[in-house]
């Protein structure tokens, strides 16, 4: 269960996310974005756990310049897996095949 607030700051507005976000809520968080037409940026201070769809989605808005804040150690572990795992720079391939592709 997730619990997701907005409120105005300046110029942007903040999404709130509480609870645990798994794919089944991220269709909503998506939806309520979606409706906002300021800059976004995303407090996870309340965030407790998210899955594999939900951090990937983050990491998304995150590279478009969308601010994270507030993220818990765990949270920023998270994001930073996905971020290297996506990132085609710092990817590995994950393929178990040794260097030279045996």
């Amino acid at each position: 269960m997730i619990l997701i607030s907005l409120r105005r700051e300046n110029l942007r507005t903040i999404v709130s996310v509480a609870g645990r976000l798994d794919e089944g809520y991220l269709a909503e968080l998506q939806e309520q974005c979606r409706a906002i037409k300021t800059e976004l940026a995303f407090d996870l201070s309340e965030l407790k756990t998210a899955d594999r769809a939900a951090v990937h989605w983050l990491v998304e808005r995150q590279a478009r310049g969308e601010e994270i804040l507030g993220a818990s150690p765990y949270i920023k572990i998270l994001l930073e897996r996905d971020e290297q795992r996506t990132d085609p720079l710092t990817a590995k391939t994950g393929s178990g095949a040794g260097e030279d592709g045996e």
